[in-house]
């Protein structure tokens, strides 16, 4: 199993409809179902997802579990699936499924925090949790 932190645009709804890399993870936490992600990178059943929300808020707010990758979008028949993501799927898109775990207490973990706390560089991808990083945001969950 990997840990990796993954970075979200989210959206509010003055801006839905003219950004495409943008996603109403809040939405689709709430919603309960599992969510869709483009496959990207090498997920694999059993990794963890922290989903860190960039500009506005700047911070690692939700936490998913991979159950199911390199899904065809064609296979994924639930109506609603795309409901969160902006983005309109092509026939040759894969996806892996998400579903939800837990969502952070308060403001989340921080830009910031995390910087302070082994965070090299900035999240324009995902990555990977290894060491000093990866002990620092386990001590915050509560589920």
């Amino acid at each position: 199993m990997t840990e990796w932190i993954l970075p979200c645009r989210p959206a509010s709804d003055n801006e839905r409809d003219n950004d495409v890399y943008r996603y109403d993870i809040d939405a689709a936490y709430e919603s309960g179902k599992p969510i869709y992600w483009l496959q990207h990178n090498r997920f694999e059943e059993g990794d963890m997802i922290y989903i860190y929300e960039s500009s506005p808020s700047q911070k690692i707010g939700y936490l998913f579990k991979v159950v199911s990758t390199y899904i065809p979008a064609a296979e994924i028949d639930d109506d609603d699936a795309y409901e969160n993501m902006h983005y309109e799927p092509q026939k040759d898109d894969v996806f892996a499924e998400f579903i939800r775990v837990g969502k952070y207490p308060g403001t989340g973990l921080s830009f910031n925090d995390l910087k302070k706390n082994g965070l090299k560089g900035n999240l324009q991808g995902a990555i990977k949790l290894t060491g000093e990083l990866r002990e620092y945001i386990k001590r915050f969950c509560f589920w």
